[in-house]
C-alpha cells in the first residue's frame, strides 16, 4: 500500500475542492458562449462547408431577347408619299429605334390580310404599300426589312396573321387576287362582328396557310415564323360550314383539333426547310379564351409544335381581374420543363390609360417592374406590343429605356 505524505494530501485536498469549484463555472461559461453563437454566427463546423453557388448574374442589355412588334400601321404608307424611299425611310426609324432600346428581335407584320409585303405567287399585295390591294410597289420590301436587320445585328422574323383577311374596315377593298374570291366559295371563310378570317376546318385553308409559310422560307434569309392571336373568332355561334359538315358536337374541341394540325403542320414544314428557323406563336393572356380560339397551348407546349410561346400578358401590376404577375406564374407553369422558350408579351399601348380600372395610371415603373418579375421568373424575354408606342417623351417609356440599357 502506497503511503502519501501529510503535505501531498493537504495539495491533493486543495486541487480536489479547486476542481469541485471551477468546472461547473467554465462549463456554464461555455455552454452561455455556444448558444451566443447559435444566435448570432454559425456554428464552428458550419463555417467550414462549402459556400453555396453564386446567383447567376442577370443578362446583359446584349444577351436578353428583348423583341418588339412591328405593326402593320407602323408600315402603312397608304396615306403618304407611298414610295419606296418613304418606305425604307420609315423602316430605317424603326432599326434606329431599336438598336436605342436595345431590341435585338423585330416581329414585322409580313401578311396581316392575307396579303403580302413581298411578291407572292399565292397572296396579293398589301394595301399598305400603295392605298390598294393587289397594287405592285415596284420594289420588294421584305427583302430590304431583313437586309438592313440583320446588318444592324437584329432578328428579323416574319411576322403572319394565318386567318385573317378582313376588319371591318381594313382593308377597304379586298383584291380579286385575295383568297376571299380565289377560293371559289364563301365556305371557306367565317365572319363576325365585321371580321372575315379563314375557316381552319378545311384542308384547302390548311394549305392555303402552309404554302404562303414555304412560300416565305424558301426566299427570305427569315431568322422566324411568327403567328399571333387571330385564330377562330372568340364567339362559338357563328357559323362554320366545316364543322356542320363535320357534324361536330363539341366546338372547342373541333377547334382546338384543327389549330393544332395547323400549328404541328406548320412547324414540321420550316424545320424540314431549316431547323434553324424559330417557330412560335403569341396566344392571348387569358388561356381560357384561348381555348375557345381553338388554341390548347398545353398541349402545344408538351408535344413541342412550337419553339417559344409569348402570351400577351397585357395587364397591369394591380389589376384585380388579373395582376401581372398571377398571369406571368400560370404561363410559367404551363411550359416548365418542356424545353419550350416562354417569352412575355407587354402592353406598351396602355401606359398612362383607364384601361385595366385606371391601374395604369397608379405608378410610372409598372413596365420595367415587369420585365424585372419576367426575369425573376426565369422567363427568355419579353417582346413589346408595340413598336410604335416606344415614345420617350412619356416618362414610363423613359424609365424603360433606362432598364433596357
Amino acid at each position: 500500500m502506497i503511503k502519501i505524505k501529510a503535505s501531498h494530501k493537504y495539495l491533493l485536498s486543495v486541487f480536489l475542492v479547486s476542481l469541485i469549484i471551477f468546472v461547473p463555472a467554465l462549463f456554464a461559461v461555455f455552454k452561455n458562449n455556444q448558444k451566443s453563437k447559435s444566435v448570432f454566427s454559425p456554428p464552428a463546423q458550419e463555417i467550414t462547408k462549402e459556400l453555396p453557388p453564386a446567383p447567376a448574374e442577370k443578362s446583359t442589355a446584349s444577351e436578353r431577347h428583348i423583341g418588339a412588334w412591328v405593326t402593320y400601321m407602323d408600315l402603312n404608307i397608304s396615306d403618304s408619299e407611298n414610295t419606296e424611299s418613304s418606305f425604307k425611310s420609315r423602316f430605317e426609324n424603326v432599326i434606329e429605334k431599336s438598336k436605342k432600346f436595345h431590341v435585338n428581335n423585330l416581329y414585322v407584320h409580313v401578311r396581316p390580310f392575307c396579303d403580302s409585303l413581298y411578291p407572292s405567287k399565292i397572296f396579293p399585295w398589301s394595301h399598305l404599300l400603295t392605298g390598294t390591294q393587289g397594287k405592285d410597289p415596284a420594289f420588294d420590301p421584305l427583302k430590304y426589312m431583313i437586309e438592313i436587320s440583320h446588318k444592324n445585328g437584329i432578328k428579323f422574323h416574319a411576322w403572319v396573321n394565318p386567318l385573317r383577311v378582313k376588319l371591318k374596315n381594313m382593308p377597304e377593298k379586298l383584291s380579286s387576287e385575295n383568297p376571299y374570291y380565289k377560293l371559289g366559295s364563301f365556305k371557306y371563310f367565317l365572319e363576325s362582328e365585321g371580321t372575315i378570317c379563314l375557316n381552319p376546318g378545311y384542308e384547302e385553308t390548311q394549305n392555303l396557310v402552309l404554302e404562303g409559310i414555304k412560300e416565305i422560307i424558301s426566299n427570305y434569309d427569315v431568322d422566324g415564323i411568327h403567328f399571333d392571336d387571330y385564330f377562330y373568332p372568340e364567339s362559338t355561334e357563328i357559323k362554320d360550314c366545316a364543322a356542320e359538315e363535320n357534324q361536330v358536337s363539341d366546338i372547342i374541341a373541333w377547334r382546338k383539333k384543327c389549330i393544332t394540325k395547323l400549328i404541328e403542320s406548320t412547324h414540321s414544314a420550316v424545320k424540314s426547310a431549316n431547323k434553324n428557323i424559330a417557330f412560335g406563336i403569341s396566344p392571348l393572356g387569358n388561356n381560357e379564351k384561348c381555348h375557345t380560339m381553338g388554341i390548347d397551348a398545353q398541349e402545344l407546349c408538351k408535344t413541342k409544335a412550337i419553339d417559344y410561346i409569348c402570351p400577351q400578358l397585357y395587364w397591369s401590376l394591380k389589376y384585380k381581374v388579373m395582376p401581372f404577375e398571377k398571369a406571368a406564374k400560370i404561363w410559367q407553369e404551363m411550359t416548365r420543363n418542356t424545353g419550350v422558350k416562354l417569352f412575355g408579351g407587354l402592353a406598351l399601348y396602355k401606359i398612362g390609360t383607364e384601361l385595366d380600372d385606371k391601374t395604369w395610371q397608379d405608378d410610372k415603373n409598372i413596365l420595367p417592374k415587369e420585365i424585372e418579375i419576367l426575369e425573376n421568373l426565369g422567363y427568355d424575354g419579353a417582346i413589346l406590343y408595340s413598336f410604335g408606342q416606344l415614345d420617350e417623351s412619356k416618362e414610363e417609356i423613359s424609365n424603360l429605356l433606362k432598364k433596357l440599357s
